[in-house]
């Protein structure tokens, strides 16, 4: 199915931190959470901290077990599916939570987050637009 290159948001992304952060709502269980996270293409899925999951009241090792091989070393985390909110989009996704305090980065990765939405990136400008995919 072609594409076309209409997009709905542009998004602004601040261009004095490191990667691209963006503001997402997690919701699990009835909780919401407001959560910072990076854009990562090179990411096949999301990932987010211990932390994120404790505020969710997500149990973590009831979730689908599987090791990440990241630059850092091997991380074990743990799937569970969420609701994302994001640019006024809505949409539910099966998403990972360390299993161990040592991860400091939430990220949005291809499943679950990145192929909900058409991109277009300006890195240049700091812009992002973005397009819901239905």
């Amino acid at each position: 199915m072609p594409y076309s290159f209409d997009f709905s948001i542009k998004h602004q992304y601040p261009d004095h931190e490191p990667g691209i952060s963006l503001a997402v709502l997690l919701s699990y269980g009835g909780k919401t959470e407001k959560i910072s996270a990076k854009f990562d293409t090179g990411s096949d899925f999301c990932v987010f901290t211990m932390d994120v999951a404790l505020l969710l009241g997500v149990p973590i090792e009831a979730g689908l077990k599987k090791t990440f091989d990241t630059s850092g070393g091997l991380v074990d985390a743990y799937g569970h599916e969420v609701t994302f909110t994001s640019f006024g989009h809505e949409h539910q996704a099966f998403v990972y939570f360390a299993a161990t305090p040592g991860h400091r980065r939430n990220l949005l990765g291809l499943q679950g987050w990145i192929r909900n939405f058409g991109v277009a990136l300006f890195d240049y400008d700091s812009l992002m637009y973005l397009q819901p995919i239905k």
